[in-house]
């Protein structure tokens, strides 16, 4: 990642695409360090329409050990980046793929491979994150989380 500071319209699409494969493969070895290095303090985390709250460098982390500990061998894809510069956004789509071998959220493990596609838009002001909305298919990943072993649906 550029260590220029910048406000919106003032990075290249180049910039934001760049930004964009750092952070996804940080995202992706759960370099949580890095990770939280692109956000601005307190940048805002959202699903969907949701308003979203802000998120502390530890609740990132706290969330990130959590998931890591359920899914082990969680990988995360990001694809199709598509920057704005004029307005500091830049969006793609992704795939993240793990087996679900430890508890999540209250929910036992189940052993199954699963697989979440969805698309994120980053606000990106003074070369930091300060809103990362994320738009998936929360009904499929519940059920496949919830998928008793032994059941051929989600295989």
């Amino acid at each position: 990642m550029s260590t220029e500071t910048s406000t919106p319209g003032t990075m290249t699409a180049q910039q934001l695409t760049a930004l964009v494969q750092s952070y996804a493969k940080a995202v992706c070895i759960s370099d949580i360090r890095t990770v939280n290095s692109f956000h601005a303090e307190n940048s805002i985390s959202a699903s969907g329409q949701e308003p979203g709250s802000p998120m502390s460098a530890n609740e990132r982390q706290r969330y990130f050990e959590e998931r890591q500990w359920a899914f082990p061998d969680f990988h995360f894809e990001a694809t199709s980046v598509r920057a704005h510069p004029k307005k500091g956004i830049v969006t793609f789509e992704w795939t993240v793929t793990g087996t679900f071998q430890k508890p999540f959220k209250g929910m036992p493990p189940n052993g199954r491979r699963i697989t979440q596609k969805g698309t994120t838009e980053l606000e990106i002001v003074d070369g930091k994150i300060v809103r990362e909305t994320s738009f998936q298919d929360r009904d499929s990943f519940m059920k496949q989380l919830k998928a008793p072993r032994g059941s051929k649906k989600y295989e």
